[in-house]
C-alpha cells in the first residue's frame, strides 16, 4: 500500500460579491446615533450607540443604555441633537428598546436588515462609537449561533465589544444588519454577544409612551416580577453561568410559583449541572403546570438517556413526537437511543425523518451513516458520511467513520485518505491514529511511522508530523520517543495547551507525575476551559498521594463537564482517600443514578 501523508486537499469555495469593508463602514454610518442618557440631576449615566430602523426616525439600542434615565438625547452622524421624545417598544429580555425622535424624514437612512440567519464563520463588523470614538469599526466572524431556552437564538462573535458600542448594529459584508451589539459585564468578563435582528423585526411598534410614563409602568408591571428575575437568570444562561441563573430561577419560582417558565429553566440548568434526578423532578414540576410543554418532554427524554434508563427515555422522546410531529429533534433523539439500543433498523427510519424534516442538522447525516455501517450497509453509509461533510466540512468523526464503512468494503486507499483527512482537521486526535494503528501490521505502521520522519527532516518546523509521529509512539507504548515528539511541537509552538496536555499524558505513562502535573497546569494556564486538562491534573495530584489538591482539580473538570462519571468515580475515591466518607457517599448517589457500573465500583471500595 503507498501511504501518502500530508497529500494537499483543496477546498474550491465559490466567491461571492461582497462589498469592501471600507465601503460597508462608509453606508452604514450615516444611520448609526449616539445616545446619551441622563439621571435626574442631569449627569451622563450612559452612553451607547443606537440605529435607525424606519424612515420615520425609530432608533434602535439596548435596554439597558436607557434603564433607569430620566431624560435621553441622540446625536447623528451629521452632529445634530435630537431629544428622546418616546419609547415606541421594549424587550427587556432581549436587551432592545426602541426610541423616537422629531426628525425631519430627509436626515433619516435606515438600515435594512438581513433575510437570512448567520451563520459560523461568517464575517461581520460592529460599527459604533466606543468610549466616545465617534463611528469605530471593529471586525471578526460570528463564533456561533446558541439557542437559549425559552429565550432563543443568541450570536457569539469575535468582534470586541466596549460599553460605547453596546446598541451597535452587527453587519455582514453586505450592509445588512443582522443582530445589535450588546455589552454586558458579568462578573468583570466582557460578553461578546449580538441579539438576532428577526427580534427587532418581531418588535410591535406602538404610538409610543413619554419616558416619564414608561419608567412608571416599567416600575409597576417589570421591576421585582417573575419576568424580571427570569430576564437576569437568563443574562447568567448566556455566558453558562449555571448555578447564578439558578439562583434567579429559583426566585422567580418563588416568586411566581405556577410559572412554567421558572420550572423549566431551572430543571435546564440542573440539567446542565449534572444534577439529573433535581432536574427531572423540576421538569416534571413544569408539566403539573403546563403538561403539554414539548420541550420539557423532549429534555426529560434526553437525561433518561444520559442515565442509561432508555425505556422511560423512548416514552417520553415518542410523546415529543407525537407533541410535534414535523419537529427534527425528537427523531433526532429517538434515532441515537435507538442505535444505543441496537435497533438499527429503527434508528435509520427516525434519523430519515429527522432529516427530511431539517436537512442541513448537524450530526444527522452522520448518525445515518453510523446506523448504516451497523446494518453493514457501507456504500449509503458513505453517501451520509459525504453529505454530513458537504454541510460540515470541519466533521473530524465523519471522516473517521467514512473510512471504517470504506473498511467494511475492502477499500483500504479510500479509508486511509479519510483518516488522513480526519488528521489535517484534528492531529491529535487518538482514536483516528489508533484506526491508522489498526489498518496496518507493525510493518505496515513502521512505515507510517517513517512517512512523518521523512516529513520532519524535509521541515522540521511543521508542528503536523511532530504530533503524528508522538500520537503513533504513545500507541506502541513508545514513551520516551513519544515524550521527545510532544517537546518539538512545544518547541515550534509554545502556546499549544494540547502538545502540554499531551506531554503530560506522556509523563503519567512514564510514572513521572511530577513532570505530568507541571505539563497539565502550563495546558490550564494557556486554555482554562477544557474538563480533561483538569481531571488528568486530579489523577496525577492523585497518584502522588495529594488528595486534597485531587479533589479540587476535579471540581474543576466537573464545573466545565458536569455530570461526567469517570470524574465523579475518581472524586469519590479523593475523599475516600482524606478519610472523607460522606463525600465520597455523595458522589456514589450521584454515580448511582447516571452511570451503575461505577457507582457499583465506588461502593466497593467506600465498605470494603
Amino acid at each position: 500500500m503507498t501511504i501518502v501523508i500530508f497529500a494537499a486537499l483543496i477546498f474550491i469555495i465559490p466567491l461571492r460579491a461582497q462589498k469592501d469593508l471600507t465601503d460597508i463602514v462608509k453606508n452604514v454610518s450615516p444611520s448609526i446615533v449616539i445616545i446619551f442618557a441622563y439621571d435626574k440631576n442631569g449627569e451622563i449615566i450612559s452612553q451607547a450607540s443606537g440605529f435607525f430602523i424606519n424612515k420615520k426616525g425609530s432608533i434602535v439600542t439596548n435596554y439597558h443604555v436607557i434603564e433607569g434615565a430620566y431624560s435621553a438625547i441622540i446625536k447623528t452622524f451629521k452632529g445634530a441633537t435630537y431629544t428622546i421624545t418616546d419609547i415606541e417598544a421594549d424587550d427587556p429580555e432581549g436587551d432592545i428598546i426602541c426610541l423616537s425622535i422629531d426628525i425631519p424624514q430627509k436626515e433619516v437612512m435606515p438600515l435594512s436588515f438581513s433575510t437570512v440567519g448567520p451563520q459560523p464563520g461568517e464575517k461581520i463588523a460592529v460599527i459604533g462609537n466606543p468610549m466616545g470614538l465617534e463611528l469605530t469599526v471593529s471586525d471578526g466572524i460570528v463564533s456561533a449561533v446558541r439557542e437559549i431556552p425559552e429565550f432563543g437564538n443568541i450570536i457569539q462573535i469575535t468582534a470586541p465589544i466596549s460599553p460605547g458600542s453596546s446598541g451597535s448594529p452587527v453587519v455582514n459584508l453586505k450592509g445588512e444588519v443582522i443582530g445589535i451589539a450588546t455589552f454586558q459585564l458579568v462578573e468583570g468578563q466582557n460578553l461578546n454577544f449580538a441579539v438576532p435582528s428577526s427580534r427587532i423585526k418581531n418588535l410591535i411598534l406602538s404610538e409610543g409612551k413619554s419616558l416619564e410614563q414608561w419608567k412608571t409602568e416599567r416600575k409597576q408591571v417589570w421591576i421585582g416580577s417573575a419576568e424580571e428575575l427570569i430576564s437576569q437568570g437568563i443574562s447568567h444562561l448566556l455566558r453558562e453561568d449555571y448555578e447564578n441563573a439558578l439562583d434567579y430561577f429559583k426566585s422567580a419560582m418563588a416568586k411566581e410559583p405556577n410559572n412554567p417558565r421558572a420550572h423549566f429553566l431551572a430543571a435546564y440548568c440542573q440539567e446542565k449541572l449534572g444534577r439529573y434526578q433535581q432536574a427531572i423532578d423540576s421538569y416534571n414540576s413544569g408539566l403539573n403546570i403546563e403538561p403539554d410543554d414539548f420541550n420539557a418532554v423532549l429534555n426529560l427524554g434526553i437525561i433518561y438517556v444520559k442515565i442509561e434508563e432508555t425505556q422511560t427515555a423512548l416514552m417520553y422522546l415518542q410523546k415529543a413526537e407525537n407533541l410535534k410531529p414535523n419537529d427534527a429533534l425528537p427523531h433526532y433523539h429517538l434515532g441515537r437511543t435507538y442505535i444505543d439500543l441496537k435497533k438499527f433498523e429503527k434508528a435509520v427510519k427516525h434519523l430519515k425523518k429527522s432529516i427530511q424534516i431539517n436537512p442541513n442538522a448537524k450530526f444527522s447525516h452522520y448518525l445515518l451513516g453510523d446506523a448504516y455501517i451497523r446494518l453493514k450497509r457501507y456504500q449509503e453509509a458513505i453517501i451520509a458520511f459525504e453529505r454530513e461533510l458537504e454541510l460540515y466540512p470541519e466533521n473530524k468523526l465523519a471522516f473517521q467513520r467514512m473510512g471504517i464503512a470504506y473498511s467494511g468494503m475492502g477499500k483500504a486507499n479510500k479509508e486511509l485518505e479519510c483518516y488522513m483527512r480526519a488528521l489535517q482537521i484534528d492531529p491529535y486526535n487518538f482514536f483516528i491514529h489508533f484506526s491508522l494503528y489498526m489498518l496496518y501490521d507493525e510493518d505496515g505502521f513502521s512505515e507510517y511511522i517513517n512517512s512523518y520522519m521523512d516529513e520532519i527532516r524535509k521541515n522540521p518546523n511543521d508542528p503536523s508530523p511532530h504530533i503524528c509521529l508522538g500520537m503513533s509512539y504513545w500507541l506502541l507504548k513508545k514513551h520516551d520517543k513519544a515524550k521527545d515528539a510532544f517537546k518539538n511541537v512545544i518547541r515550534i509552538i509554545p502556546d499549544d495547551p494540547e502538545a502540554h496536555y499531551c506531554l503530560g499524558s506522556t509523563y503519567d505513562e512514564l510514572k513521572q507525575y511530577t513532570k505530568a502535573i507541571q505539563c497539565y497546569e502550563q495546558a490550564i494556564q494557556i486554555n482554562p476551559n477544557v474538563a480533561s486538562y483538569y481531571s488528568s491534573l486530579g489523577s496525577a495530584y492523585y497518584y502522588t498521594g495529594q488528595y486534597n489538591k485531587a479533589v479540587g482539580a476535579y471540581k474543576h473538570a466537573l464545573a466545565i463537564l458536569p455530570g461526567d462519571p469517570p470524574t465523579i468515580y475518581w472524586l469519590g475515591l479523593a475523599y475516600l482517600h482524606m478519610g472523607d466518607r460522606n463525600s465520597a457517599l455523595e458522589q456514589y448517589k450521584i454515580l448511582k443514578i447516571i452511570n451503575k457500573g461505577l457507582a457499583e465500583a465506588l461502593f466497593n471500595f467506600i465498605y470494603e
